[in-house]
C-alpha cells in the first residue's frame, strides 16, 4: 500500500466529490496538513456546516486528521 507522508494540501476547493466516504478528502498517510498554522487557513470543502472543524476520513482511524481552519469560500 502507498501511503502519502508529509504532504501539505492549503488553500484548494474541494467541491461536489462524488465519494462513498463522509468527508471530501481520505487521508492515508501520516503528518499530512490539511491548514497552515500561521495563516490560519485550510481549504475550501463545500460540504462543510460552516461551523467549526472539518473533519477527514482515514485508513482504519489510523490517522487523526481535520482541517480546522476551512475557508468560508473558494479560493479559486
Amino acid at each position: 500500500m502507498l501511503l502519502n507522508i508529509h504532504n501539505a494540501f492549503i488553500n484548494n476547493s474541494w467541491q461536489d466529490l462524488d465519494v462513498e466516504y463522509t468527508s471530501q478528502a481520505f487521508d492515508w498517510g501520516q503528518n499530512n496538513n490539511w491548514y497552515n498554522d500561521i495563516s490560519l487557513e485550510g481549504n475550501y470543502w463545500s460540504d462543510w456546516s460552516g461551523i467549526g472543524v472539518y473533519e477527514l476520513d482515514s485508513y482504519s482511524g489510523e490517522t487523526s486528521n481535520s482541517d480546522p481552519y476551512p475557508l468560508n469560500s473558494s479560493p479559486l
